[in-house]
């Protein structure tokens, strides 16, 4: 589904895909008060803050005589594709290193990860111009996905529900998406997945020895 809409708030233009960041982004504030784990809060704030900083301001690297003439263009565009990729490097990296000193858990970010995921594609889905059966597809499968989320009170196996629920995301998104692996966000499906597995795999070598 492609982005094809854009709305006005106030006296700024915002496209579908970022006011769906932003919908998403409280979506999982708000789950977080509702499980009483408001302490995750600051925790998720910098991830999110640490992707869109980066995405943003990736458009210095991208066109840089534009930004040295017109130093406002950072305000009102960002970097794109290449954006994307370098932040989803970025935020992949600071992720393990912020498991590596026990500031997080997998299972935390876990849970970051389906609840952004899900609710951005649910509200993408509603905000879009598209073919009918599949924004119908598409919100019904996420909003299954965010009943889902609430229903899984454990948190200790919350990197196995989500990487089960990726998986699944992975099928869906190549069957009902013409785009296939084009899209940015099925390279980012895949790198939760790499790493959530390799993290499993880990924990059972020390389990065993």
């Amino acid at each position: 589904m492609q982005n094809n809409m854009w709305y006005t708030i106030f006296n700024l233009s915002l496209p579908a895909t970022s006011l769906a960041v932003l919908g998403s982004m409280s979506i999982t504030i708000l789950f977080l008060f509702i499980l009483k784990r408001r302490k995750w809060i600051d925790s998720f704030l910098n991830y999110f803050v640490l992707f869109i900083l980066v995405w943003k301001f990736s458009y210095v690297l991208t066109n840089w005589q534009e930004v040295m003439n017109y130093p406002l263009s950072m305000l009102y565009f960002d970097g794109g594709t290449f954006g994307i990729a370098l932040a989803a490097i970025i935020l992949f990296i600071y992720s393990v290193l912020r498991v590596k000193s026990e500031k997080d858990t997998i299972q935390q970010q876990s849970f970051y990860w389906l609840s952004m995921y899900s609710s951005s594609q649910f509200l993408y889905a509603l905000l879009n111009d598209g073919v009918l059966w599949l924004t119908i597809l598409m919100v019904f499968f996420n909003l299954v996905i965010l009943i889902l989320i609430l229903w899984q009170r454990s948190f200790e196996k919350m990197d196995r529900f989500a990487l089960r629920m990726t998986l699944i995301y992975l099928l869906f998104t190549l069957l009902v998406e013409p785009l296939g692996f084009q899209q940015p966000k099925l390279w980012m499906i895949l790198t939760f997945i790499v790493y959530t597995a390799w993290y499993q795999f880990k924990m059972k070598r020390s389990e065993l020895s």
